[in-house]
């Protein structure tokens, strides 16, 4: 008979007598691959396994019992969790009615006391995160945050949402936070009553994840507005949190009218093939053979093909001029400021376009005074740095045009979301760069992150 005595953060495994297959079974349940294992040297660690001394983190217990089940292994549960006393009903907010979905996520929030949302770009997980912690009685709150853009943003709907006699929201960066806490983190954390991880588990560091397994809230919530993938960040949130979520999915929000649904430009063009400097790689195949790979420079192959491409530059001033003749202001996002920024800042200002620009070391004043005169209309385009792609709500966007490049889904997902805002319409446009079969490869993976989410894509050739 296998034992399960569950503890707040984790949970103990206890065997009738030894039986290794089934723990090594359990092992790789928890387990993912370390990212950049591909490159690692031969005896670096390929994978991390969450599982350690008869024990794993309580949020894969869903997981884990559904594995026994499915197994047909039975097991005894001894839970010593203890939640606190609190009611099911939905709290309202100040100046705020909920939507339908809105509702019945607070309510299996509060039915399950940890969960993970998933969640769109602009379906007001804010909003739905306020309401948790409304309907909870307004326990003092820990809210983890992946960036400043972020965190003024969620300042400032708090103030909003809740009176400000009752707000007792602590709003952290985790590495700050960290710093901060580390010599004795278990009493430093063990006021908190409900801890919410918002998007920041996507962080490269996994600092957050040290902060949610050493923090005594009972009460625990995430949200994710990009799929669920076998990846470092998505298990530790699961195991941070609980392995339920909550899944909303683009569809049914198209469908309800709660977002607008995408359109994609896909736009193709001819320009003169790109050869960057290679550098040397080595991977755990090659490593065995002696031999070595050798692949062109990242930040080159993007500064030459990308940044510096006048004609992909030349089409996207054509496609904000194009938008404007149909009265949408658009924004267009760059993965470089100074070699691609502010040289397409000067080429839209010679083609007679009034153009501000947003980046990382403006403040926050800058960025709504910004984005204020675009949806006023005092400025034709607006163009950012990354800044502006993710977390960030801009009301009545109307069209983006995407120059970052990437293969990443998370970005083109977070950077279409910004445009996709009920009742307005929502326009992108992106490029197909063939001048380099890495750049031609990413535009694919592009292509494939807009139909996952139900986007209409049309070919511009």
């Amino acid at each position: 008979m296998l034992t399960l005595t569950i503890h707040h953060h984790y949970t103990q495994l206890h065997f009738d007598y030894p039986q290794p297959l089934l723990e090594r079974q359990i092992k790789q349940l928890v387990s993912y691959e370390v990212d950049g294992a591909f490159f690692a040297g031969p005896y670096a660690q390929k994978q991390k396994s969450l599982y350690s001394h008869h024990k794993f983190p309580t949020g894969f217990l869903p997981q884990l019992l559904e594995f026994l089940q499915r197994s047909e292994i039975p097991c005894a549960l001894i839970d010593h969790r203890g939640l606190p006393e609190y009611t099911t009903q939905v709290v309202p907010l100040c100046n705020l009615a909920y939507r339908p979905y809105q509702v019945r996520g607070i309510t299996e929030g509060l039915l399950n006391s940890r969960m993970v949302f998933q969640w769109p770009p602009g379906t007001g997980k804010t909003e739905l995160l306020l309401g948790l912690i409304a309907s909870l009685g307004y326990r003092k709150t820990l809210w983890l945050t992946s960036s400043k853009n972020v965190l003024f943003q969620t300042d400032h709907r708090i103030g909003e949402r809740i009176p400000k006699a009752l707000a007792s929201i602590d709003l952290h960066f985790p590495q700050t936070l960290w710093k901060r806490v580390r010599s004795a983190p278990h009493i430093f954390l063990k006021e908190y009553g409900i801890l919410i991880i918002d998007e920041c588990h996507h962080t490269q560091s996994d600092t957050w994840y040290r902060i949610a397994m050493n923090c005594n809230a009972k009460f625990r919530f995430g949200t994710s507005a990009t799929p669920f993938e076998a990846a470092n960040g998505n298990i530790q949130l699961f195991a941070a949190i609980s392995g339920k979520s909550n899944l909303l999915t683009y569809a049914d929000c198209y469908r309800n009218g709660w977002l607008s649904q995408p359109h994609v430009r896909m736009v193709h063009y001819h320009t003169t093939p790109v050869d960057p400097p290679t550098r040397t790689v080595r991977n755990q195949f090659n490593r065995q053979t002696g031999s070595s790979l050798q692949a062109p420079r990242w930040d080159k192959l993007y500064e030459q093909g990308i940044a510096c491409c006048t004609e992909r530059n030349a089409l996207a001033v054509a496609e904000a001029r194009r938008y404007l003749e149909h009265n949408l202001q658009p924004l267009i996002i760059t993965r470089f400021v100074k070699k691609h920024a502010h040289p397409l800042r000067d080429l839209c200002k010679q083609a007679g376009l009034r153009t501000e620009l947003v980046t990382g070391s403006s403040d926050e004043e800058q960025r709504v005074e910004a984005i204020g005169h675009l949806i006023d209309r005092k400025c034709d385009v607006l163009i950012a740095s990354c800044i502006l792609g993710e977390g960030q709500d801009i009301p009545d966007l109307p069209a983006i045009i995407n120059l970052v490049a990437g293969d990443s889904k998370k970005q083109t997902v977070q950077i279409t979301g910004r445009t996709m805002r009920p009742q307005s319409p929502s326009f992108v446009t992106d490029f197909q760069d063939d001048q380099h079969h890495i750049l031609q490869r990413h535009s694919n993976a592009r292509r494939e992150s807009y139909r996952e989410i139900g986007a209409e894509i049309e070919e511009v050739r």
